[in-house]
């Protein structure tokens, strides 16, 4: 057998460290940095920021030192076919989804060990509370995390938490059982006091998750919320349903 640690590049590796980095910062590093969360010189790390930048694969705010990604990456994803496909289906039903519930709606997909936001609904109201298209999402403090994780098998579990993404719990397991069973995830927004995440699977025919259709719902003063939430959850399995079978992939 072939031992591919022969095939090294270095500089591919040093422009893949320098994105990798980037894409869990929230906000932009500068040159100096970046050399020492990556543990270079800065000379090393000079040419291939420019590379990248050229490329326009990151940015620099005018008079700003500090580096950040741009969209380009989140661009060619959208060009796999997959990604692609999944979109054109999904956003008419959202857009339905949000009109009917008043209320904005995202789709989330795992790539790898990340969550990303590949298409967002605002809703129709003047009030809203809305998640950025692009935005990398964490598995452990969003309902479409654990929407995701509880259709995942063991082995993928154990894989995510052998890279410390999550604390693979006996209660997390309890939990994410008992997600799957309702196929539905509700739960108070850990970031926004007053919104509440609720999720839904969109499944492909053998049970395995494309998937997780979400809303961040917003409690209004002058609404019965508990009415309008329970409105919003049917609304949401319907439309989950009209995704797959727009995939043709059924649920």
């Amino acid at each position: 057998m072939t031992d591919q640690s022969q095939y090294k590049a270095p500089a591919l590796e040093k422009g893949l460290d320098i994105l990798e980095l980037l894409s869990a910062q929230a906000v932009g590093l500068n040159q100096k940095e970046i050399a020492q969360a990556l543990g270079r010189s800065v000379n090393e790390i000079f040419r291939m920021l420019v590379c990248l930048k050229n490329r326009g694969y990151i940015t620099q705010t005018e008079g700003s030192d500090r580096f950040e990604l741009s969209l380009k990456m989140f661009e060619l994803s959208h060009q796999h076919s997959p990604i692609k496909r999944l979109v054109s289906r999904s956003v008419p039903i959202m857009e339905r989804l949000a009109y009917e519930v008043d209320q904005s709606c995202h789709l989330v997909v795992q790539h790898n060990q990340n969550l990303v936001v590949v298409a967002q609904v605002d809703g129709p109201g003047s009030i809203s509370f809305s998640v950025r298209l692009g935005s990398r999402l964490n598995f452990h403090d969003t309902s479409a995390g654990r929407i995701i994780m509880a259709y995942l098998s063991q082995e993928e579990l154990e894989k995510l938490a052998s890279s410390e993404i999550i604390d693979l719990t006996p209660d997390l397991l309890e939990e994410l059982h008992e997600i799957k069973d309702k196929a539905f995830c509700e739960e108070p927004s850990r970031h926004v006091k007053g919104v509440w995440d609720l999720s839904a699977p969109v499944l492909d025919h053998s049970g395995k998750i494309v998937a997780a259709l979400s809303i961040p719902f917003v409690n209004k003063l002058q609404e019965n919320n508990r009415e309008a939430k329970a409105q919003a959850k049917k609304a949401l399995f319907t439309s989950t349903r009209s995704i797959s079978e727009q995939l043709g992939i059924g649920q």
